[in-house]
């Protein structure tokens, strides 16, 4: 998969969790298998809007044409997705968050391949 193609898909899945995120937040913690209530929901938006930063950066950053720029960038998104799916995949192994959290850790992985892969062939 390409540079483009990669943060093309990133941008979507961005934009998807800043909607149910934002928008939805119940849903997420549904899926996720989290109680709800006013402190989850709180955090459950601001989390959203996280994601609203990257939705918005993601196009800019597919047309940076440098490759050693293209690899610090993969970089840092690679060793996100790896920490949020490693804290994912403990949260779940522990008891505190539902299956559905095994999905959106199983994502996260891929997305971190990708990025490790963007890293030794950035164009």
């Amino acid at each position: 998969m390409s540079y483009d193609q990669t943060l093309r898909y990133f941008t979507w899945l961005s934009g998807a969790l800043v909607i149910v995120l934002f928008g939805l937040p119940w849903l997420a913690l549904t899926l996720f298998g989290l109680d709800q209530g006013t402190a989850p929901e709180v955090i459950t938006r601001r989390a959203g809007i996280l994601f609203l930063g990257f939705f918005l950066l993601a196009p800019a950053l597919r047309r940076v044409q440098d490759s050693t720029t293209r690899r610090m960038i993969s970089r840092a998104l690679a060793v996100m997705m790896l920490v949020m799916a490693g804290l994912g995949m403990a949260e779940w192994g522990l008891g505190r968050a539902g299956p559905g959290l095994i999905l959106a850790s199983i994502t996260e992985l891929a997305f971190c391949l990708a990025f490790l892969r963007l890293m030794k062939h950035p164009d």
